[in-house]
């Protein structure tokens, strides 16, 4: 298992979830945005429950998203064969095609801006490498949404196959090769001035100290003011004062919330409290009791007496009652008129049987009974009878008017009627006679019943009952109301009202004792201080959720804290399982193939999560003795090291691995590829035409002294206006011979003559561009051919054996300078060139230029031949005699 896939199971398997989605952050991108450090602080702030309603958690644990195409395990290491359809890569033209030999060394050689680096960085993203770029960037020269990726061809058990991929997607079968650059093996002097490599993921590591003081600070921001309310009085009563003490971050909130209640009846009970002391203190209580006394003994009697009395006349059944009595006066009425049907005779006179006639009959009967005829029952109709009215004798006829007069009168159901009308009219009478008290006559008491007990038992609701009452049988038509059959019981108001007065008075008989009314004071403190406590109750309890908050937050710190320390016991456990005893002669045995010649101690290092391999050089600080490249060769010595520990022949891709370094360190690291090349696929891709030489130079000289040599193919990736990575299947241009000089001008003139009867213009600038070339080819046929590449400007060593087959000939000068001059003439950009405006020479003419070029340097080479055979000759031994 490599350091980056331990990293990944560990984060995933063992932390918390906002450590590993740092984790996952950090592997992708390397070092944090602005953005990113937020959410993190956010994803940590939201994991010990101290965030806002408003801060919600982005985690996803790291995973080694690898993909596969087949499940079938490679036998054979992994080759890679081409990189093409690239598609939004940097400037790379989606028709752009790289390709990569299968065995041995493949050279791709590229200026700045070729587009050399986004095929580099491609394979970092595709294959294994110690650093991920966080982004590749598009073609911004062709702002796009078109999606990011590149096709991989590569031979899986001989078998040609392929792969889509795009940034953050892994094949789990291209994992095997591994890429190295500049960032992936630094060799960084850090400010204790000690030299370190990191392994691929370690490097995290490093930034984990300072995030989590940022952390650390953002979580320490929210601490809140913890300071506990301010409550006057508090301090006087030692109970609640303790209680408020004793409130903690462990305090329950329903326990606070019920010791801070204020409800009505606590209300009531305060106020009760205060008028006691009021009362006391103004005189008050004297006055209620000598009140009470008055209400008790003559008052409230006397008002219930007079309301027992109207219920007495106006009771919940009266109106029953006086219905019944007109049912009877009604019955009686029609009896009567039926009786009258006996006595209907008509009389002389009219109004006989009226209310007058009645009553004149009656006034008759009395003085005939009482004064005319004492002791006679009237009427009296003997003979000497005279009529009690007119005093006249009585005819036959006034006898029998009288008779009929008396029968009339002894008739029961006119007697009835009388009667049934006597006892309405008495009812009636007695309601309409009875006086109702008015609320001035009755309201004084209730209010004084209210001011003492609250309420008046119901007193004065009793009279408005009655008056409603009566008010029902005083109104001409008794269907508008209905009567109020509110029962009301006289001696029950009495009763209540009485208990509750005598307690009353006992109640402030007692409060006009000294001890009470101290007493009182107390018990109203004590509760005024309740009241405090419940009006401060939000700032009570948002004081306890301080406590609760800066406690997580405590908690929160010393967990920031672990962490460190548990990435660091991550770190050191990781190096030391890397700086194994393998690793470490490997990694001697490297520096010494490349002629780093310093006694270096190798340990782990771990400093505040800042994770490496620390490499110590006697008693000297590193800085002091490694040169910068030095520090470079020791990071690409650490990577070879590891490389031979993995135990496999995978391809390996280094992008410009002599960046910066001296001829020295350059034509040793090209020996140390060569060899490497003999076992795997290594691809290097450099800007640096001096390393592809040095490496053609040691292919050379392993064929001398172990009698093989890797396979060497050479591609130029160039630009094209602003498109970039067009591959071209040979050296570069300052890696060619003549021959390969030639044959690329010709292609070159090919490609534009065309433009000779058609744009002139174009034509002109791009022939002065090609006898550019041409003036460089001829320089480097005078250094090649002329002389034999005894000296070369890209490389260290000179051929001093080919001295002797230098053939030059006193016409050579003069071929040469009038060739260069040609192209002098001709190109752009040159003190004796002509401007760009005068047309250059037509293509026959450049093509015949390109030839001489070409046969020049192949009559050099046909006449070097004697010279070579004789200087092979003198190595000959002599013949001489024998005997």
């Amino acid at each position: 298992m490599n350091s980056y896939q331990s990293i990944v199971e560990w984060a995933a398997n063992d932390l918390p979830e906002w450590e590993a989605d740092l984790i996952r952050r950090l592997l992708a991108k390397g070092s944090l945005e602005p953005d990113d450090v937020l959410q993190v602080s956010r994803n940590a702030i939201c994991s010990f429950n101290i965030n806002n309603a408003s801060e919600t958690k982005e985690l996803h644990p790291p995973i080694l998203n690898f993909e596969s195409i087949t499940n079938a395990t490679s036998t054979s290491p992994i080759k890679l064969c081409s990189i093409d359809e690239v598609r939004n890569i940097n400037a790379i033209h989606e028709t752009a095609k790289l390709p990569f030999s299968h065995n041995g060394l493949t050279l791709v050689y590229g200026d700045n801006g070729s587009g050399k680096s986004g095929y580099s960085r491609i394979l970092k993203g595709a294959c294994f490498a110690k650093h991920i770029e966080p982004t590749v960037l598009g073609n911004i020269y062709k702002p796009t949404s078109t999606a990011q990726s590149a096709k991989i061809t590569f031979l899986k058990n001989g078998a040609r196959e392929e792969w889509q991929w795009s940034p953050g997607k892994t094949l789990s079968d291209l994992t095997a090769i591994n890429v190295f650059d500049t960032d992936c093996g630094k060799a960084l002097l850090d400010k204790n001035n000690q030299v370190t490599y990191k392994p691929r993921g370690a490097e995290i590591f490093d930034k984990i100290s300072p995030l989590m003081d940022s952390i650390k600070t953002s979580i320490e921001s929210r601490k809140k003011d913890a300071t506990p309310p301010s409550i006057p009085g508090l301090e006087d009563d030692p109970e609640l004062n303790n209680w408020f003490k004793s409130i903690t971050e462990k305090s329950k909130v329903e326990i606070l919330q019920k010791n801070m209640t204020w409800v009505e009846d606590d209300q009531k009970n305060l106020n009760i409290l205060s008028k006691n002391i009021s009362d006391y203190e103004n005189g008050a209580t004297v006055k209620a009791i000598v009140k009470i006394q008055s209400i008790v003994g003559t008052r409230l009697p006397n008002a219930i007496t007079k309301l027992s009395k109207c219920i007495e006349i106006l009771s919940t059944t009266k109106p029953a009652e006086i219905k019944l009595l007109q049912d009877a006066l009604d019955n009686a009425q029609k009896t009567y008129e039926t009786s009258l049907v006996a006595f209907d005779i008509q009389e002389p006179l009219s109004g006989v049987h009226s209310d007058p006639w009645i009553n004149l009959l009656k006034a008759a009967q009395e003085y005939s009974e009482q004064h005319a005829y004492i002791g006679k029952v009237f009427p009296y109709t003997g003979d000497e009878a005279l009529c009690v009215l007119c005093m006249q004798p009585l005819h036959e006829h006034a006898e029998q008017r009288l008779s009929r007069f008396e029968s009339y009168i002894k008739d029961k159901s006119k007697t009835s009627l009388e009667t049934a009308k006597q006892k309405i009219n008495d009812a009636k009478k007695l309601i309409a006679d009875l006086l109702v008290p008015e609320p001035e006559i009755y309201e004084p008491l209730s209010l004084d019943l209210i001011d003492l007990l609250q309420n008046d038992g119901g007193l004065a609701e009793a009279f408005k009952v009655i008056k409603f009452r009566k008010e029902f049988f005083t109104q001409t038509d008794q269907t508008e109301k209905q009567y109020d059959d509110t029962i009301i019981f006289p001696t029950s108001i009495l009763d209540n009202l009485s208990v509750k007065l005598n307690e009353k008075l006992t109640e402030l008989q007692a409060n006009i004792s000294p001890e009470k009314h101290l007493k009182d004071k107390e018990s109203f403190a004590k509760q005024k201080l309740r009241k405090e406590l419940s009006i401060a109750a939000p700032s009570i309890l948002s004081y306890h959720q301080s406590l609760i908050l800066n406690k997580k937050i405590t908690s929160a710190l010393s967990s920031i804290k672990q962490t460190k320390t548990r990435f660091s016991n991550k770190a050191k456990s990781i190096i030391a399982d890397l700086v194994t005893p393998d690793f470490i002669e490997c990694f001697k045995d490297e520096l010494s193939r490349l002629g780093v010649n310093l006694v270096i101690d190798i340990t782990p290092l771990v400093r505040d999560s800042d994770t490496s391999h620390s490499f110590s050089i006697g008693s000297q600080k590193p800085g002091r003795v490694l040169s910068e490249g030095e520090q470079k060769v020791i990071s690409l010595a650490a990577y070879l090291a590891e490389m031979r520990t993995f135990g496999n022949v995978s391809p390996l891709v280094l992008d410009d691995p002599v960046s910066s370094l001296d001829h020295v360190y350059r034509e040793k690291i090209a020996l140390r590829l060569t060899q490497e090349a003999l076992s795997r696929q290594l691809i290097i891709f450099t800007h640096d035409l001096s390393l592809i030489m040095e490496i053609e130079g040691k292919c050379i000289e392993l064929v001398l002294s172990q009698g093989s040599r890797p396979a060497l193919s050479s591609f130029t990736v160039r630009r094209n206006g602003k498109d970039s990575g067009f591959c071209l299947s040979e050296a570069p241009w300052r890696g060619m011979n003549t021959a390969q000089r030639a044959h690329h001008l010709d292609t070159n003139l090919n490609s534009f003559k065309q433009l000779f009867e058609t744009n002139t213009a174009q034509y002109n600038e791009k022939a002065a561009l090609l006898y550019c070339l041409l003036r460089e080819a001829w320089e480097s046929l005078i250094e090649q051919d002329l002389f034999f590449d005894i000296v070369s400007r890209g490389r260290n060593s000179i051929h001093t054996t080919r001295i002797g087959q230098i053939t030059i000939e006193p016409d050579d000068a003069n071929k040469v300078t009038s060739h260069m001059t040609t192209a002098s003439t001709w190109m752009y950009g040159h003190d004796k060139s002509k401007a760009i405006t005068e047309n250059r020479p037509a293509p026959k003419q450049i093509a015949a230029d390109i030839e001489e070029l070409r046969v020049f340097a192949k009559a050099i080479g046909t006449r070097r031949k004697p010279a070579k055979s004789a200087f092979e000759d003198q190595f000959d031994s002599p013949v001489c005699e024998i005997g």
